[in-house]
């Protein structure tokens, strides 16, 4: 109980806990619910009542949901979510039989658009919502008869699809499918594949008319084949956690549409470069481009790569950026900065002035910013500016310095 207390301080998925707990000592440790309840009634009282935490915690983060991307209808209505399952749980299920194809970062795309409040979808993919609703069907049948003819595989079937509901049913998310909302489920899911493989085995060997000594020997070299190439897939897929840089173009290269995939691609290239001109900035700025192509509003992309022209000393692609950092977030103190450090290497004083004055009225302690209004009101004659300057690391209350530009990745 203590435990299951800890558990529901913790994650949500943990209300079903108790469920699984209950529906176990059903299937496995008593004949009936009326057993069950008469033996341990006290016990799954005292397990429900941790649910009140559970439900506390709740009610006082509640606000914090949407920001995180958790019941906010606004991006994702339930409807939307809820028919996306049908193809994140199909998707699921054969990464427990194959895991191949892992992404940390699919950028779902759902098969049904629901505007908020609209009573019909606005489109429907069918081609990929059918299938993966079939098969789902399938599936739930399946468990559905196995509950009532073979409970103990009910049991295990049922538990992946119980502990799944809580993230992939009808609440929605705006990330549509994290394979790490299958850990807990595929408990259950590996016990289930491995009973079926080991009973089917040798239930078709001994109509084979093979010895017992046969079927035994069949199912070790059977586990000692599967053991070997989840080694050898966990190996592989361990490779691509090498470095940041490397995770990050896998997923570009798994989910080619995803900008948040190329965006953080950039970011760690960028992180890569020492110097202005380095190929690898190069590849870093090719990222943030290809990050616009597939969403044109993507904020800190443009804030990149105008940190890294004015990095360049190319101050009129930086103004550029910074512009367009400013038309999607007003008043950004790191886009008014950029325009202000911009304009006067770009020997504009009039514009300098006007943007270091807003950043001043957004930021009052920006050094660099009262910095170069002193210059500007002295009248002070701009020096040409060196090679290797560089723009502000990515604070919003500081100016440039010597170093590099450091960047964001998004989560």
């Amino acid at each position: 109980v203590i435990a299951c207390l800890a558990g529901m301080a913790s994650k949500e998925v943990m209300i079903t806990a108790p469920l699984v707990a209950l529906w176990y000592d059903r299937v496995f440790l008593a004949e009936s619910f009326a057993e069950v309840f008469r033996r341990r009634g006290p016990y799954y009282f005292a397990l429900a009542s941790t649910w009140l935490l559970l439900a506390f915690l709740i009610h006082k983060t509640k606000a914090a949901y949407p920001g995180a991307g958790i019941l906010d209808y606004q991006r994702v209505t339930a409807q939307e979510y809820a028919l996306a399952q049908t193809g994140v749980v199909v998707h699921y299920l054969k990464l427990v039989v194959w895991p191949v194809g892992l992404n940390i970062d699919y950028a779902w795309r759902a098969p049904v658009h629901w505007n908020l409040g609209e009573r019909w979808p606005s489109s429907i993919d069918w081609h990929a919502l059918v299938p993966s609703a079939a098969a789902i069907g399938v599936a739930l049948a399946i468990t559905a008869r196995w509950i009532r003819r073979r409970p103990a595989l009910g049991f295990l079937a049922g538990t992946v699809f119980l502990v799944l509901a809580p993230t992939s049913s009808f609440a929605p998310i705006v990330d549509l499918a994290f394979e790490h909302r299958m850990y807990l489920p595929s408990a259950a899911a590996v016990a289930l594949v491995t009973v079926l493989v080991y009973e089917g085995l040798g239930r078709l060997l001994r109509r084979l008319g093979r010895p017992e000594e046969d079927v035994e020997t069949a199912r070790l070299l059977t586990a000692c084949f599967v053991i070997a190439v989840l080694i050898v897939l966990t190996l592989r897929r361990n490779h691509d956690y090498r470095s940041h840089t490397a995770l990050w173009r896998d997923v570009c290269l798994k989910a080619p549409h995803n900008p948040r995939a190329a965006y953080n691609y950039g970011v760690y290239l960028q992180l890569e470069g020492s110097q202005p001109n380095d190929a690898v900035i190069d590849q870093a700025i090719r990222q943030y481009f290809a990050t616009l192509a597939l969403d044109a509003n993507y904020a800190d992309a443009h804030l990149n790569l105008g940190q890294l022209y004015a990095w360049r000393s190319d101050p009129e692609q930086a103004e550029t950026h910074f512009q367009e950092l400013l038309r999607l977030r007003p008043d950004d103190p790191q886009a008014l900065w950029g325009l202000a450090n911009a304009s006067e290497q770009r020997r504009k004083p009039e514009w300098a002035r006007y943007y270091v004055d807003r950043l001043l009225q957004v930021v009052p302690n920006h050094a660099d910013g009262r910095s170069l209004k002193d210059r500007l009101e002295a009248g002070a004659t701009l020096p040409e500016p060196p090679s290797t300057a560089a723009p502000a690391t990515g604070s919003s209350t500081s100016g440039g310095g010597a170093s590099s530009p450091h960047p964001t990745p998004r989560e």
